[in-house]
């Protein structure tokens, strides 16, 4: 039975290392046309709507009429990804179904 575990790990192992394999990075301008700062920024599956952590980090955000470059970490092989901004004012604003393997930038706002 130890040995049946110690496979399961490592073929769990793997499949991480697989899935970070996997993962690309796009650099995303994100551009704030808005009237309030953006607080927060997060991506989810189109189709699952669970969302990513913060990808502004704790201290960041998008003041009004600037623009903030964002690396965005998602799987290539499933290239449409809503993207989900957070206010100050706790306003919410959703893009929906974002091409995350060929945008270069994105504006939320007016």
């Amino acid at each position: 039975m130890h040995r049946w575990k110690r496979i399961a790990l490592t073929a769990a192992m793997a499949a991480a290392c697989v899935a970070q394999a996997w993962a690309s990075t796009r650099t995303v301008l994100i551009l704030n046309a808005g009237d309030e700062p953006i607080l927060s920024l997060r991506i989810g599956h189109a189709a699952q709507h669970a969302w990513s952590a913060d990808l502004l980090g704790f201290n960041q955000a998008i003041e009004v009429s600037s623009g903030v470059e964002v690396p965005i970490v998602f799987d290539p092989v499933t290239c449409a990804y809503d993207v989900q901004a957070t206010y100050e004012n706790g306003s919410v604003a959703v893009k929906r179904d974002v091409d995350l393997c060929s945008v270069r930038h994105m504006k939320f706002g007016r």
